[in-house]
């Protein structure tokens, strides 16, 4: 197993709900987890994303778990990552009900594949790959 965590950790890079920019500030520190599975990528996720490896060649599956907060940085992520999953692979939204995921959900992931319904709370949402369209395709 394998974690990829991605994270300014100075706090919201703007307004989001009641929350002002630079709320949640961790003062860029990640979490002090010792763990050699986990590897923090601090800094903005648009950037950081890029040097991760993205192979599938060892057949496990994949959990993308979207707690971004953010529309912006929650689509740059999607666009990079869903050329590489596969089906069986999990997608988890924290806040799904929010309106920046709920965006993202609506206009972005669904229209790009098939899901199938895993699971849900009030506020999250767990969805399984069943197929990702190789183009946009809508029916």
């Amino acid at each position: 197993m394998q974690w990829d965590g991605f994270d300014r950790f100075v706090g919201l890079p703007r307004d989001w709900r009641n929350f002002q920019r630079g709320h949640f500030d961790a003062g860029g520190r990640p979490p002090r987890i010792q763990d050699n599975r986990i590897t923090w990528h601090v800094g903005d996720v648009e950037e950081k994303i890029q040097s991760c490896n993205l192979s599938r060649d060892d057949g496990r599956k994949w959990l993308l778990f979207f707690d971004l907060d953010i529309f912006e940085p929650s689509l740059i992520v999607w666009n990079q990552m869903k050329a590489s999953l596969r089906s069986g692979d999990l997608i988890y939204f924290d806040e799904a009900f929010d309106r920046d995921e709920r965006h993202l959900l609506d206009h972005h992931i669904l229209p790009s594949g098939k899901f199938s319904f895993v699971g849900a709370t009030p506020a999250a949402l767990c969805l399984e790959v069943l197929e990702i369209f190789d183009h946009f395709h809508k029916d």
